[in-house]
């Protein structure tokens, strides 16, 4: 089914591993499909791949954006065999409509709620986590790549004095790479969870209770398991990076600073991560309608007098 040369083609095009994973799983279940049902791949046609999704349906329902992404892994994958065997197999999902993208409507944490969790963690490794989380906007995936050594900390001059701040650079999303930084309350955290753990030859930044690098699940598992002993609302991992970009916004940084440290691949993708302040809004129209009243309002040019003719 020129399934294993597709993804031995993926590898080569250096796609991430999370990225290779996610086809192997999508493409895993529709060989195991096809064979159950003895098809052939110059059988499967739209009819066969609309029955498979009702079946996976029935066996873990998913919302819109999981089915796009499911049919956009066959498709790609149909569309590379099109192209080995010249044209001979046809891709069977392009006659096919896909569920309509709905845009995400991203909610940053409260501020009361981030600081209600992050004082009530009592597990310092746990509470590095969110503090990192809340002050670098790093993705899940991202945080869990660090290692020891991944944040340096540098000294800035500030005004009369300096500022300490932790720099750090991270593969990001397109095995793109970039620098994130780190606040000092943050950075003392991190000493403290580092100092409890001690030497040892792991060169991840955090790992698990076995001693090994944590996973992306174990992180979601503390989380919710944090919200729930202190009567939270579960916090998803990337909420934390709507909260750290708002706060930047809210705080005066430009959009497009924040989505250099975001890691954007544009403006316009920052722009849905940054909650509008209302009342930073309100001072900045009357402070710019101060301005223009301070200076005046300048006078109309008179109208032109028509030629007679």
């Amino acid at each position: 089914m020129y399934i294993d040369e597709y993804l031995e083609s993926l590898r080569q095009a250096r796609l991430s591993p999370a990225t290779i994973e996610a086809y192997i799983r999508e493409l895993g279940q529709f060989r195991a499909y096809c064979q159950t049902h003895h098809l052939r791949i110059t059988q499967v046609k739209p009819k066969v791949v609309v029955d498979y999704l009702k079946y996976l349906q029935t066996l873990r329902p998913s919302q819109g954006e999981a089915v796009r992404r499911r049919m956009s892994a066959l498709s790609t994958y149909f569309s590379y065999v099109g192209m080995v065997t010249n044209g001979r197999i046809r891709n069977p999902l392009a006659p096919l409509r896909r569920p309509r993208r709905q845009r995400p409507n991203p909610k940053p944490v409260d501020d009361v709620v981030l600081e209600t969790l992050l004082a009530g963690i009592t597990v310092a490794r746990d509470r590095a986590i969110g503090m990192l989380f809340a002050s670098s906007g790093l993705r899940l995936s991202e945080l869990v790549s660090l290692n020891r050594g991944s944040i340096e900390i540098e000294t800035t001059p500030f005004g009369e004095g300096a500022q300490i701040v932790g720099v750090g650079r991270v593969v990001g999303k397109g095995g793109k790479e970039r620098e994130f930084l780190v606040d000092l309350p943050t950075l003392r955290q991190l000493h403290v969870y580092e100092r409890e753990r001690g030497e040892d030859d792991e060169p991840a930044l955090f790992v698990s209770n076995r001693g090994t690098r944590i996973t992306q699940r174990a992180i979601q598992h503390m989380l919710r398991k944090w919200c729930r002993t202190l009567g939270l609302d579960p916090i998803h991992p990337h909420a934390f990076r709507h909260t750290a970009s708002s706060t930047w916004h809210r705080l005066g940084m430009d959009t497009l600073r924040i989505s250099r440290l975001l890691g954007h691949s544009s403006v316009a993708v920052t722009d849905r991560y940054i909650k509008p302040d209302a009342a930073r809004l309100k001072a900045e129209y009357f402070a710019s309608m101060e301005l223009l009243a301070r200076r005046g309002t300048p006078a109309l040019p008179e109208p032109a007098a028509k030629e007679r003719s």
